[in-house]
């Protein structure tokens, strides 16, 4: 699945249902956000299966079939074959509503199983407060989600007090002070390799520096200050 930064707009595929965790961090600027498409199960229930939201008319389908099938073999129409149009139309609306019907309801038991599981992993988030807080900075404190929380909260019998401009407030605050402490060590980390480089280049000036005495014309050993041979006080000018 593909999700969206609301901050940044940098796209992230993950592998998330759309009844689960709604909330990622961005791999570019490091922030939470929250992406609509997914839900929080125990927060939004999953919508029911449109065919089960017409079983009545289904149901009734196959009764409207089925008087069309009994009609034709009643033998009201014997002249022509006007009894075969009712009979052949008949049992074919009554076995495309029977494989309707089997097929909306195959594996709605497996549907509900799965779903319980998403539930029971839901509920397990939102119990947690730090959780809630996340999918509150997530959202950037969106009126809905804090809604929804709040009655889960009360029915719940959770003591979570949620105030959105604190919770904000403080993750504003935990980013610029880990952003602080990333300059700083960036800092550092360039400070060290200036120092180094300047401890090398002194070192490879040393190396490359070669004196020798005015008197006896002797190369002198570095950072001396007599000749050694002749004794001569070295001066450098």
């Amino acid at each position: 699945m593909l999700v969206r930064c609301s901050f940044c707009g940098k796209q992230k595929i993950v592998d998330n249902e759309l009844f689960s965790s709604p909330v990622f961090r961005c791999d570019v600027c490091k922030k939470l956000f929250y992406d609509e498409k997914i839900k929080e199960p125990a927060l939004n229930p999953p919508p029911v299966n449109e065919r089960e939201k017409l079983s009545f008319f289904i149901y009734l389908g196959v009764l409207f079939g089925l008087g069309f099938t009994i009609f034709g073999l009643s033998g009201v129409f014997t002249d022509g074959s006007d009894y075969l149009v009712f009979l052949i139309f008949g049992l074919l609306w009554t076995i495309g509503s029977i494989l309707l019907i089997w097929s909306t309801y195959r594996n709605k038991k497996k549907r509900e199983e799965h779903y319980q599981k998403l539930l029971k992993e839901s509920h397990k988030r939102l119990s947690n407060f730090s959780y809630q807080e996340q999918l509150i900075v997530a959202s950037n404190g969106n009126n809905e989600i804090v809604s929804l929380l709040k009655k889960y909260n009360s029915s719940h019998r959770l003591d979570f007090v949620i105030d959105v401009d604190s919770i904000l407030h403080n993750y504003e605050s935990e980013n610029i002070a880990d952003d602080n402490n990333k300059i700083e060590e960036k800092i550092t980390e360039v400070a060290d390799v200036v120092e180094e480089v300047s401890i090398n280049e002194k070192q490879e000036t040393k190396k490359e520096i070669k004196l020798f005495c005015r008197k006896c014309g002797t190369e002198l050993l570095l950072d001396s200050d007599f000749c050694h041979r002749c004794g001569e006080k070295v001066e450098i000018k």
